[in-house]
């Protein structure tokens, strides 16, 4: 492995042959562990201009929720959550939800209504347990609300 990586992000490379021994054992203590792959040749970038940069992209974002290895007894809990509004002045917020079970081999969809108490999040978190949640762009409410009732 070379390690490099500026500011928070680090960086280590890796042989295409040992790949998924290091994504396991990076996994294992803990690190989240995302793949980038080269989507041209040199020359390609070269084609482009004299000062590109060669192209890259995330293709896959390992952690211990989303390992093969996460069937059976010691299976962990993953959580996506979509906040929206119910179109009532009323002040609801509905939180849509997508809970995948990996010991029972089950996926679970469904929404909770809810208000600015968060109560019924709180009620959905304390029951599912997650050991990952995934959010995309929660108000700063909903986030204080996760951090509050999640155990992780």
């Amino acid at each position: 492995m070379t390690y490099s990586g500026v500011g928070k992000c680090r960086q280590v490379g890796i042989s295409e042959s040992g790949i998924d021994d290091a994504v396991q054992k990076l996994v294992a203590r803990g690190y989240k562990v995302g793949r980038i792959e080269q989507l041209e040749t040199s020359e390609e970038a070269k084609a482009r201009g004299a000062n590109s940069v060669i192209r890259r992209k995330l293709v896959n974002v390992c952690t211990s929720s989303t390992t093969d290895s996460n069937i059976g007894p010691d299976a962990v809990h993953l959580l996506a959550v979509k906040e929206g509004s119910c179109g009532l002045d009323n002040g609801s917020i509905i939180f849509g939800f997508a809970f995948v079970d990996c010991a029972a081999l089950k996926v679970w969809i469904g929404s909770v209504t809810d208000d600015t108490s968060y109560a019924a999040l709180g009620t959905l978190l304390m029951q599912v347990s997650p050991k990952e949640i995934i959010y995309e762009s929660l108000s700063r409410e909903a986030q204080k609300a996760l951090k509050k009732y999640s155990l992780t």
